[in-house]
């Protein structure tokens, strides 16, 4: 973090006096999307260009934030950092620079989530999905599905507690759903371990560490095949589903994982951590800031 900034959030880190003092011979590294007004060279990492594509996350701020600052600070610097293919991708199409070099250097994880480690009991099947309630996560589909399996149990790790419980009566499966938040690593690794599989019914996302926690615990994902960070972390594990707006599709996954005739998950949990581990992560991004 520059000296004297402010949050990295806040839009006043726009205008951080300690990147506002540096020379054009300097070179600023963000691991997030920050930009500012500088002489310096800043190199950035797009995780994901989400907000600019969700119609409900869209706002003229950040249009404005990223077309007048990030894009042409990334033009500048003639390179950005990604961290998955789809993201990548993503990013050559917005920057429409042949010049930038679009650099994946992938994500890491914590060393909590492994397959070795605790795991309770779980009275009946039970799923988990981990994460928040914007438009784009398509969790209204995992509620009708739930609906038509009153057996089955979804467990839903998630910032947005209230509006969960709020769609959980709208769908009619409040008796089937038990909410969590602010769980450490080891507490989430459990009930990784725990669960029959993880569902991420994500339209799309820019890396979709839940699937990556999740195969590195032994634990299949059930996941929309047009997701392509999610189907690049899989590479055929876990079950694919055709259809993100099929309830039938997403009911016959859940059951197929509820009784598997074959393992969901072919490949070793250590051949996700070599290669998702922050070590490499780390010598992706010295290797791009060297050039």
């Amino acid at each position: 973090m520059l000296a004297g900034s402010v949050k990295p959030s806040s839009p006043l880190d726009v205008l951080t006096p300690s990147r506002l003092k540096l020379h054009s011979t300097d070179t600023v590294y963000s691991p997030g999307y920050n930009c500012g007004v500088t002489r310096a060279r800043q190199i950035v990492t797009i995780h994901d260009l989400i907000h600019l594509d969700d119609p409900g996350q869209k706002s003229t701020a950040k249009d404005i934030y990223y077309e007048r600052l990030v894009k042409p600070a990334i033009r500048r610097a003639g390179l950005v950092l990604t961290v998955s293919k789809a993201t990548q991708t993503r990013a050559v199409e917005w920057i429409n620079d042949a010049s930038v070099d679009v650099r994946v250097v992938g994500n890491g994880s914590s060393v909590a989530f492994s397959e070795d480690g605790p795991r309770v009991s779980m009275d009946r099947t039970t799923f988990l999905y981990v994460g928040n309630l914007r438009s784009h996560k398509n969790v209204g589909i995992l509620m009708s599905a739930l609906k038509q399996r009153p057996d089955y149990r979804l467990i839903l790790v998630t910032p947005d507690s209230h509006d969960v419980q709020l769609l959980a009566h709208q769908y009619g499966v409040f008796s089937q759903i038990e909410v969590k938040s602010g769980l450490s690593d080891e507490q989430l690794a459990v009930l990784y371990r725990s669960v029959t599989a993880t569902l991420m019914p994500s339209l799309f996302e820019g890396f979709g560490l839940p699937a990556l926690e999740s195969f590195l615990c032994g634990t299949p994902t059930i996941y929309w095949v047009g997701c392509e960070s999610i189907a690049e972390i899989s590479a055929g594990n876990g079950i694919a589903v055709s259809s993100s707006e099929s309830v039938d599709e997403w009911v016959e996954a859940m059951d197929t994982a509820s009784r598997p005739a074959v393992p969901l998950v072919r490949d070793a949990p250590e051949s996700w951590q070599r290669r998702y581990n922050w070590e490499s992560v780390a010598g992706a991004v010295g290797q791009a800031l060297a050039i």
